[in-house]
């Protein structure tokens, strides 16, 4: 069956893992679920599936049984991290004011991204539509980010809070499938992931909805005065959103 370098890459044991690295009991569970069969061989379905991979006699966690059923996943790809800062003024050379590396799952990074963001972010009051930054638009970014990366790259998903905005960084370009940025902010349109086993796998697992509408909520979820800015380079892509209280914000502690 003719596969895509990315899903080749996804099946791939990764050789220097183990596999008491990943949540053996979860994982086989979730094949169970996924099957639906009682009668099969689990770990050959895990393989199957591209959770496992062999290396000779081997099995071993692929990029995505690591992502999404690892232990700790960064102890044996440490890239595969989110790195959460808070700068005091407006570029990245700045004052730090807080920082976090996260680990864990795709979940647990996701979770702890959204957190890190909302513990650090300014509020009028108790309310959504007081934060600074819509909760939705910033889960969304960071899903994003840390799904569709390039596994491939050494940087870790990066989550930038300045005084006037806040920048969500994912390693690599935008996948060539994804075509045109503004159709995608506006309209959405089929999903084409980078990672598309590691993303089947996370919507299975609850954790996105793979219908290719990621930008366009983004876009829609932010609020209706501000335009979020998308910037691609070749060691990137960026999402930025402007902050709702850039006069506020300046000299925020």
């Amino acid at each position: 069956m003719w596969q895509t370098p990315s899903v080749s890459f996804e099946r791939n044991p990764v050789l220097h893992a183990h596999i008491d690295d990943v949540d053996r009991d979860a994982l086989l569970a979730f094949v169970e679920e996924r099957v639906r069969c009682l009668e099969t061989d689990r770990e050959a379905w895990a393989v199957r599936l591209g959770l496992l991979g062999k290396a000779g006699s081997r099995v071993l966690p692929s990029p995505v049984g690591l992502l999404c059923f690892g232990l700790h996943p960064q102890r044996v790809m440490p890239a595969w991290g989110i790195s959460a800062v808070r700068v005091r003024g407006h570029n990245i050379a700045d004052e730090i004011a807080a920082s976090e590396h996260l680990e864990g799952n795709i979940g647990q990074l996701i979770d702890g991204a959204c957190d890190f963001v909302a513990r650090h972010a300014l509020s009028a009051g108790d309310e959504e539509d007081e934060a600074e930054y819509a909760a939705v638009a910033v889960r969304e970014a960071v899903t994003n980010a840390a799904l569709h990366r390039d596994l491939r790259k050494p940087g870790r998903v990066g989550v930038h809070l300045y005084d006037d905005r806040l920048e969500v960084w994912s390693p690599g370009g935008v996948p060539e499938a994804l075509g045109d940025l503004e159709e995608a902010l506006t309209r959405g349109g089929v999903s084409m992931p980078r990672n598309p086993l590691l993303c089947a796998t996370a919507r299975e697992r609850g954790w996105m909805n793979q219908i290719g509408r990621g930008l366009a909520t983004i876009q829609r979820a932010a609020r209706s005065s501000t335009r979020i800015e998308v910037r691609v380079t070749p060691r990137g892509f960026c999402v930025t959103f402007p902050s709702r209280f850039p006069v506020a914000t300046r000299g925020r502690q």
